[in-house]
């Protein structure tokens, strides 16, 4: 959180909105903004007006900059982010002193996974810009994982059991071949193909059980239990040479729209072409 002692105060705290260190990378535990390309980037932020006066003046601006390993790019400058005589008109609906404005950045398309970062200024109460804080955001190409499932699934073949639509979902949006394998492990066959990986969900003590009986299981498989006690995280094992992931990471419900969420659910199927980890990733 970062105020600012000026008219208007700008604390940034809410979603997607970051402190950066001195070499450039998130603060503590904040997170970057995650999105694809050609689509809008929702940044809410937190204003405070000092001393509870809400009949100040309010100017928002941003510079957006494409981020290198050492040099920005500008890609667009001057973007209005709030401008208003007045804070009842922006907060006309908002009872607090600290209301909570939600900014909607236009991200550009892109080729590659590329950062990007959007530095914020208000104007103060004598008319000098001051920095307000910056946001480092992610873009993504839309279908950036389309090919490379589309080649796994190729190579190794997908059979995906469970409950959980969405993985059925983001599979065909993509157009990857798969095989319904049913609603629950117990619908896995006894005798699997030896080369294919079996992908889906299962609450935690039934895949715990069901593992512990079929440890001669003789395919890969990737359970996804986030009912799980254990941390989240990826936790890879192996039995007779094939490879068993069990994932306690909430990925299913945001992977047809989360850009990370498909990025992370992509990196645990090459784990199965990796040596195998008994520790959390």
């Amino acid at each position: 959180m970062n105020m600012i002692t000026i008219p208007v105060a700008i604390l940034l705290m809410a979603l997607g909105v970051v402190k950066l260190d001195n070499s450039g990378k998130p603060a503590g535990n904040a997170s970057a903004i995650h999105v694809f390309g050609g689509q809008t980037a929702k940044v809410e932020l937190v204003v405070e007006p000092t001393n509870g006066n809400l009949a100040e003046p309010m100017e928002i601006q941003a510079d957006l900059f494409q981020k290198g390993e050492s040099l920005l790019a500008p890609i667009q400058k001057d973007i209005i982010v709030a401008k208003a005589s007045r804070y009842e008109k922006c907060f006309q609906n908002e009872p607090s002193l600290r209301p909570l404005l939600t900014w909607e950045l236009p991200v550009p398309e892109v080729k590659r996974e590329t950062e990007m970062l959007a530095r914020l200024r208000i104007k103060s109460g004598g008319g000098e810009w001051v920095s307000a804080g910056q946001i480092l955001i992610t873009a993504y190409p839309l279908e950036f994982t389309k090919g490379p499932l589309a080649e796994l699934a190729k190579e190794w073949g997908f059979h995906v059991f469970g409950e959980n639509k969405n993985l059925r979902n983001y599979l065909k949006a993509n157009k990857v071949e798969f095989d319904d394998a049913g609603d629950d492990l117990q619908a896995l066959p006894t005798k699997p193909e030896d080369k294919g990986i079996y992908i889906g969900d299962a609450d935690a003590q039934f895949a715990a059980n069901w593992l512990a009986s079929h440890s001669a299981w003789p395919s890969s498989i990737v359970v996804f239990c986030t009912d799980s006690p254990l941390l989240p995280g990826v936790y890879v094992s192996e039995h007779n040479g094939f490879r068993i992931v069990k994932v306690t990471l909430p990925l299913l419900d945001t992977l047809p729209s989360d850009p990370r969420s498909q990025k992370t659910f992509l990196e645990i199927l090459k784990l199965l072409n990796t040596p195998p980890r008994k520790t959390s990733l």
